[in-house]
């Protein structure tokens, strides 16, 4: 497969998926799922930057997915944060968590 956009979602059951997208010429759009990372506790948000995941985690804080192979995630590194982290956002080398 040609290698097209890469989209990442989540469920609520704790997980992010990486899909990527591709249109063959004549043909409709290709989805296929192409990586996932299993999070401790339910992913209410992510946030792409870069080769980054910033997942908001519910009370297990935010977690920071390597998704420079998104084939294969990994994770590089969580911060607890006080309460359950219902949402993530990313400027400025900087994360920022709703509780």
């Amino acid at each position: 497969m040609k290698r097209g956009r890469i989209a990442f979602i989540l469920a609520v059951v704790g997980a992010v998926f990486a899909l990527a997208a591709s249109r063959a010429a004549g043909q409709g759009q290709n989805v296929q799922l192409v990586g996932s990372y299993d999070t401790p506790n339910y992913a209410n948000d992510v946030f792409v930057s870069g080769d980054l995941a910033y997942v908001a985690n519910d009370t297990s804080g935010v977690q920071i997915i390597d998704v420079s192979n998104p084939s294969s995630p990994q994770l590089r590194g969580s911060y607890d944060t006080p309460g359950s982290a219902w949402g993530v956002f990313v400027s400025g080398g900087r994360a920022a968590q709703e509780a």
